[in-house]
């Protein structure tokens, strides 16, 4: 675990070295890992983390799920270097505000190419929040006409440009699967200097989407996870050994193994615990 500052510096700079972002401990995949969230007010959603304290705790992304056109790879990258190479590392801090009722979360991606695209969610950079306010394990099947409130997790989408995001209808960003972000109290904005792309959340969580909004209270769990998408390759671009831009898609990603789309098994998150 790293100041938050201090990590953003770190992670900003030319020469890294090894271990400079922390990582879950223990052996293989963890079932269900938690963090706290402090309290956090007077933050301002413009990008700048200058208002967060530098004593936040950050908690890096340490899992890979990878597609490729053709297969899904899931992997575990504890014990590997994710801030060494240029590519991409990425952590987050998190709190909330008892008094406006919202998730903070900053988002802290280091990627040596910025994407964004409107197109698909295969074509872009973004990140990708999961919050359950029940903290429930329920599930549903996946079909084309399903919508909030019959989806137990709200997922939330940005991307570092304009919307569209994902290619769907409505041009907000950042969107709210099966959902209408603007009936929400969710809002986003990012910030990129040099390689690094600062994402600042506040997040409404939801028992219920629309009308049971989660009371977020000292010593609350909730479900959650993030996720970060890495597309290095522009629209029409061909890379090493003819690999396009639809067939290489990362996600890295914090919460329980990825096993199945997250937004439909709540059981599939990891959770926050908030504090005094």
């Amino acid at each position: 675990m790293k100041q938050l500052a201090a990590t953003v510096l770190v992670m900003a700079a030319s020469a890294l070295t090894t271990g400079a972002m922390a990582r879950q401990e223990g052996p293989g995949p963890v079932e269900r890992p938690s963090v706290s969230a402090p309290v956090l007010e007077g933050i301002t959603i413009d990008g700048d983390l200058a208002d967060w304290p530098d004593s936040m705790t950050i908690h890096s992304l340490d899992k890979l799920f990878n597609y490729d056109g053709s297969r899904q790879n899931f992997e575990d990258l504890e014990g590997t270097d994710l801030v060494e190479p240029d590519d991409l590392s990425a952590a987050f801090a998190v709190g909330y505000s008892p008094g406006e009722q919202l998730l903070y979360v900053a988002v802290i991606v280091r990627d040596d190419a910025l994407i964004a695209s409107s197109t698909s969610n295969m074509t872009t950079d973004a990140v990708e929040l999961f919050v359950d306010g029940l903290r429930g394990d329920r599930q549903v099947a996946h079909r084309e006409d399903i919508a909030l409130p019959e989806i137990p997790v709200q997922q939330y989408i940005a991307i570092p440009g304009d919307g569209p995001v994902y290619g769907l209808p409505e041009p907000n960003n950042p969107v709210l699967t099966g959902g209408d972000v603007t009936q929400t109290k969710t809002r986003m904005a990012f910030h990129r200097d040099e390689d690094v792309t600062i994402y600042e959340w506040a997040i409404q969580v939801f028992d219920r989407y629309p009308d049971r909004p989660t009371t977020l209270e000292p010593g609350k769990r909730i479900g959650f996870d993030v996720s970060v998408a890495d597309e290095d390759l522009e629209e029409g671009e061909v890379g090493p050994g003819g690999a396009t831009q639809m067939n290489r898609l990362d996600w890295i990603y914090w919460g329980p193994q990825w096993n199945g789309v997250k937004h439909l098994n709540a059981d599939l998150l990891g959770e926050l615990v908030f504090e005094e």
